[in-house]
């Protein structure tokens, strides 16, 4: 079997702005951001436990941690905020019910 540079296959070509090509929203990107800062800051606090010993609570690996607490929830708490009050009716529809408000699964 022998290959040349012109036996190369194509990839089928896609249409931009097709119907079936969706962006996802921004909240997506921040709550990845934000869960990603879990793991990162609890990999230096253990580094930084290992070699230093016992810190304060405001050290950079502690504030890494509660941001990566901290985004997710306020996010999370806002999408439900505005489902609940500002959500057009199939949003309401598409959710689940907890405490009163609603929110997307």
């Amino acid at each position: 079997m022998n290959a040349t540079s012109g036996d190369v296959l194509a990839l089928p070509q896609t249409q931009t702005g097709s119907a079936h090509s969706e962006e996802l929203p921004r909240s997506v990107y921040l709550a990845v951001a934000g869960l990603a800062c879990l793991p990162i800051g609890l990999l230096w606090d253990i580094s930084h436990h290992s070699t230093i010993g016992r810190d304060t609570f405001w050290t950079p690996a502690h504030i890494i941690i509660q941001l990566g607490g901290i985004v997710p929830a306020l996010l999370f708490a806002s999408i439900a905020l505005k489902t609940t009050f500002r959500g057009t009716e199939h949003e309401r529809n598409a959710s689940v019910s907890f405490w009163g408000f609603r929110a997307p699964l």
